[in-house]
């Protein structure tokens, strides 16, 4: 999927207009995917500690998002899993986590939730 450098606007309001740039979404998608349990990592080194303790500033490679002509969006990343989860049970509940997230936090459609299982990560592989 392209990625698209759009930044959405919202409709105006009587105050001004609301912009949500394209990094931001990609944000949402990663912190929700985070949330789920049994998901390690979004790509290949971002895990939930690195997010609590630091900005995590390039998350392009692990999280996608395109924003379709009519605003609706499709986001795409990839995880790592702990060792042992059941990729059919987990892979559809980060879907619907990341898509519900996105939705209520922006007020967009989102239209799917493409995740890439890219690895297992062991307890000590998190330490």
């Amino acid at each position: 999927m392209a990625e698209t450098k759009k930044n959405l606007t919202l409709d105006a309001n009587d105050v001004g207009q609301i912009i949500i740039l394209p990094d931001v979404i990609n944000h949402i998608a990663l912190i929700a995917a985070l949330e789920q349990d049994d998901v390690a990592t979004v790509g290949t080194d971002i895990s939930r500690d690195l997010v609590k303790k630091h900005a995590v500033k390039n998350v392009n490679k692990s999280v996608r998002t395109e924003i379709r002509e009519d605003d609706s969006l499709s986001v795409d990343l990839a995880v790592s899993l702990d060792f042992g989860s059941s990729i059919p049970t987990v892979v559809p509940q980060v879907q619907e986590k990341v898509k519900t997230t996105v939705e209520n936090m922006t007020g967009l459609q989102v239209t799917d939730v493409n995740v890439r299982v890219i690895g297992v990560s062991t307890a000590e592989q998190a330490d």
